[in-house]
């Protein structure tokens, strides 16, 4: 576990600095996968997923994953914000 946390500031960094806009989503899907899969971080996740949101309005895969995290942290309203904006999308 402990070579996740550097492998995940260099991941927060290079999303800051990366100039091409999808270079910047996937480092953020990047991070938020070492986040929720081998660190343990849901907050941290669900930070990296708004910044992808905002980058990718459009991506419902974002919107559903970032729901999952909601829940798990127990943060029910933002579960059902979440789900609403991704039904709407698909629409």
């Amino acid at each position: 576990m402990s070579s996740w946390r550097p492998r995940s500031r260099a991941h927060r960094s290079a999303a800051r600095t990366a100039a091409p806009e999808a270079e910047r989503a996937q480092l953020l899907r990047e991070l938020a996968a070492i986040y929720t899969e081998k660190l343990g971080r849901p907050h941290d996740a669900i930070d990296a997923f708004e910044r992808l949101r905002l980058l990718a309005p459009s991506d419902t895969a974002v919107l559903v994953q970032l729901a999952d995290l909601y829940g798990a942290v127990g943060r029910w309203s933002k579960v059902i914000e979440t789900l609403a904006a991704s039904r709407g999308r698909r629409r």
